[in-house]
């Protein structure tokens, strides 16, 4: 039937407008209120709130901002306010929720290089997958650790980050891959030290990029 919603399209906004999600957005305005949130940083974390159906903020009048940021500035920022609040759950809940789609903060400090967009369009989309070489579920738990017991060196992570590109992989690179490191760095990896190799988990696996 013509304009008939999907299952999928109504269980988002189910969650949209779930108590669970209301309650998530008074506990992200009250974040903003007790640590004074500098009004455009409170924007940015409300935008990248709002990016998908089954958001806090999705469809919501969030104001506007006066100023721009690059990513890493806005994810430093956000690493700032969440120190002084003091709750890892909360830490924990807000960095996944800000890099579950391509134009959230924390998956903005990926960029994809034109050698990569290029394979991309070669193979074509259908054909493969962007990755992080370093995934993502890794920086959520080193950045969540880092910003409750040293925020400089959190500073410090979110500065690697924006030197690491997304890679485009085939799907059957992407299936070796997923095979052994899906969500995971190779044993004893460290991007801390000096010349730590941030591709290495196509490198140990031998994938030609």
């Amino acid at each position: 039937m013509i304009g008939e919603r999907s299952k999928a399209s109504l269980a988002r906004e189910a969650k949209r407008n779930s108590p669970e999600t209301r309650q998530f957005r008074n506990e992200i305005e009250h974040f903003l209120h007790v640590t004074n949130a500098e009004p455009n940083i409170a924007y940015f974390l409300r935008q990248d709130l709002k990016k998908m159906t089954d958001m806090a903020y999705y469809g919501m009048d969030i104001g506007h901002r006066t100023f721009s940021l690059k990513p890493t500035e806005i994810a430093i920022e956000y690493c700032n306010l969440l120190a002084n609040f003091g709750t890892i759950e909360f830490t924990r809940k807000i960095l996944k929720e800000i890099s579950r789609q391509q134009n959230q903060t924390l998956r903005k400090l990926f960029l994809r290089p034109p050698d990569q967009i290029a394979k991309a369009l070669s193979l074509g989309t259908k054909n493969g997958y962007w990755e992080h070489p370093i995934p993502l579920k890794f920086v959520r738990t080193e950045l969540e650790k880092l910003i409750h017991c040293d925020l400089k060196k959190a500073h410090a992570f979110i500065d690697i980050l924006q030197c690491v590109n997304q890679i485009f992989l085939s799907k059957e690179q992407n299936a070796v891959l997923n095979a052994v490191h899906k969500d995971s760095m190779p044993d004893g990896w460290k991007w801390d030290v000096p010349d730590s190799d941030l591709y290495i988990r196509y490198k140990v696996l031998d994938l030609n990029l």
